[in-house]
């Protein structure tokens, strides 16, 4: 049986992965992104669009929902010191504003034994310098995803992956040198940053029937940076 899969912010480097890894199974995909930047334009709807700003096209979705994917998000470092109530309010419409938007768009077209993914940080549960917004919206991304799942149990399943630095578009210039990439290596038990690809087989796991025992679960995809010190 084929499936159908919506992603939001279908043309972020994570999201290219999800959708080529996608894209060889049984799935229809229905993207939406503020660009039309999507690699593999094979079974996919596209609607370009703005899902914090613009009226979302109804009539664009189909009439059952296999699965949903909210990927906008925003790295947004600075000290505390100069903090502003506006870097928060900017963080939390992307992060936490869109993902409400978007789920109350999708949910009623989901279906039994559907899935839903959002994304959130290592920082949430390891304190980092420079990481107060961040820590703050992707915190509340792991309580909406932990809400739902309850709310929506047994019909759909939350989940969501909490990254550490990985390669794309968005974390570039925190890597843009040899440097700056070395370090950030090392920061990691695994004496590496996170690639996209690995990051997209979870992701296709979550959506796919063969997780139907996980639900409400935040999963740690950072090389150990969570857990161990080594």
């Amino acid at each position: 049986m084929e499936r159908n899969i919506v992603i939001a912010g279908a043309s972020s480097t994570i999201a290219k992965s999800i959708i080529q890894k996608l894209a060889h199974q049984d799935v229809n995909l229905y993207c939406l992104s503020r660009t039309d930047d999507i690699l593999n334009k094979n079974k996919i709807h596209f609607a370009q669009t703005d899902v914090l700003k613009d009226e979302l096209p109804t009539a664009f979705l189909p009439e059952e929902i296999h699965g949903a994917v909210y990927m906008p998000g925003t790295i947004n470092l600075k000290p505390f010191k100069r903090f502003r109530s506006s870097d928060l309010e900017a963080d939390w419409a992307v992060n936490v504003g869109g993902a409400t938007r978007f789920f109350q768009w999708v949910l009623p077209k989901m279906v039994n034994n559907s899935a839903a993914l959002m994304f959130s940080s290592v920082a949430v549960q390891t304190g980092m310098p420079f990481h107060a917004s961040v820590s703050m919206v992707k915190g509340a991304v792991e309580g909406l995803t932990r809400a739902l799942a309850a709310e929506y149990a047994p019909r759909i399943r939350f989940n969501a992956l909490a990254l550490s630095l990985t390669n794309t578009k968005m974390a570039e210039r925190f890597i843009n040198s040899d440097d700056k990439l070395e370090r950030s290596r090392a920061r990691h038990p695994l004496n590496q940053i996170g690639d996209p690809d690995d990051i997209a087989d979870l992701a296709a796991f979550l959506l796919s029937e063969r997780s139907r025992f996980i639900t409400g679960q935040v999963i740690p995809v950072d090389g150990g940076l969570s857990n161990l010190r080594v």
